[in-house]
């Protein structure tokens, strides 16, 4: 499946997080960075999403999901260790015609998170349509990205299967805003074009 890229204002919206592990506490803590307003239901919460309640970062709802605790909600997240619980939430919450991602159930969700790489205001959203696995363990590919503390410098590439990787490299002295995009973009067309061919 083909996934539609989009970046979400998420400030002052309300996030739902089903779960209180280490995955939903990693979730939480991604939630909170874009300004969302998260409550959180679990049986049991990690420390840190204990501490994060008392301290007013979230709002926690209580051991049980609820119908009713979707009211209002823009994103909702499913991240507790009973599969079947992840596809009821996910069935309430499509039923409300509201965003939900399901953790590693990919059939209960209507939007994913893509792996992100971000350096200031730059961020670089990567999805290889649930198919990461698969290249990490068959071809090694593997996604390197760094840069300077602003856009001034960046370099980006992409390295497959241990061959010499396409780059693009961007200098503010050499290059003009024009001409770094156009350099990065090149770099990643050949990039792509090694990997149909090998």
């Amino acid at each position: 499946m083909r996934y539609y890229p989009v970046f979400l204002d998420l400030n002052h919206k309300r996030a739902l997080v089903v779960g209180g592990g280490l995955v939903a506490q990693r979730k939480v803590e991604t939630l909170v960075n874009y300004g969302a307003s998260i409550s959180v239901i679990s049986r049991e919460l990690t420390g840190r999403l204990e501490e994060m309640a008392a301290e007013g970062i979230l709002q926690y709802l209580g051991p049980e999901f609820r119908d009713e605790y979707l009211e209002g909600v823009f994103l909702v997240i499913a991240a507790t260790d009973d599969p079947m619980l992840n596809h009821q939430v996910s069935q309430r919450a499509q039923d409300r015609g509201l965003l939900i991602n399901a953790v590693d159930q990919p059939e209960d969700c209507n939007f994913i998170v893509p792996a992100i790489m971000s350096r200031g205001d730059l961020q670089i959203a990567i999805s290889t349509s649930g198919k990461a696995r698969h290249w990490r363990e068959k071809s090694g590919s593997r996604w390197r990205f760094n840069s300077g503390r602003s856009m001034k410098d960046c370099f980006f590439s992409w390295d497959v299967s241990g061959k010499k990787s396409s780059r693009g490299v961007c200098r503010r002295k050499k290059t003009n805003p024009y001409s770094r995009k156009l350099l990065i973009r090149v770099s990643w067309r050949r990039s792509q074009k090694k990997t149909v061919r090998g």
